[in-house]
């Protein structure tokens, strides 16, 4: 905080470039650090520009071309509010909810939470959580009158807890930064690229196969 202040840091392109990096490992490298903490991430200023610096890569994890475009998708879905294409997303990344066919919009509500984007401050983000596990909760309410079955999720992907793991680093470092940062948009933008990659990649695998 004190140093950043010394340098005058725009903290808010610092997290965007930050987002940007993971933005790239996560969709288009397909590498990404899987032990994304505090801990892990210094910051050089050059030229008067603050980089950040993303240290120990012991622990990574590989996502494959589909994934990578699964991930693309669902953050691009989450921004554009579209449940049916979370729907689709989610169920290529391989995560099965007990009422993801019957109530997608509730999904939507969960991906929208959790990657919504940081209003910059803890008490504000607190508030948020509590609004939408109060909403959960009368979810589950409505859910026994009706004589429906709790949500809960049957399958999760273990690369998916890692992609978590990433969105909570970016969230918590906004938070205390105080940064208003639309990251969800920022990694929903590089869809398009995403796709152009991959598809070229696929291209090339079925050229050489041939």
């Amino acid at each position: 905080g004190e140093a950043m202040a010394t340098h005058a840091v725009d903290r808010e392109a610092l997290m965007a470039r930050l987002v940007h990096i993971y933005g790239q490992q996560l969709f288009v490298d397909g590498v990404f650090n899987a032990d994304p903490h505090a801990g892990n991430l210094m910051v050089q200023v050059r030229a008067g520009a603050a980089l950040p610096v993303l240290l120990d890569f012991g622990m990574t994890v590989r996502l494959s071309h589909r994934q990578r475009l699964g991930y693309a998708r669902l953050a691009h879905a989450a921004h554009q509010l579209d449940a049916a294409a979370v729907q689709r997303a989610v169920r290529s990344l391989g995560l099965v909810n007990s009422q993801s066919e019957e109530l997608p919009g509730r999904d939507l509500e969960f991906w929208r939470f959790f990657m919504r984007d940081n209003t910059g401050g803890r008490a504000e983000a607190q508030a948020q959580s509590q609004a939408f596990f109060a909403m959960r909760g009368r979810q589950r309410v409505a859910d026994q009158a009706a004589g429906r079955a709790t949500r809960k999720l049957n399958d999760i992907p273990p690369d998916l807890i890692f992609f978590w793991r990433v969105i909570g680093l970016i969230r918590g470092l906004c938070s205390a930064l105080r940064v208003r940062l639309p990251y969800l948009e920022i990694l929903g933008a590089r869809r398009g690229r995403v796709r152009v990659t991959l598809t070229r990649t696929l291209t090339r695998a079925r050229t050489r196969t041939r």
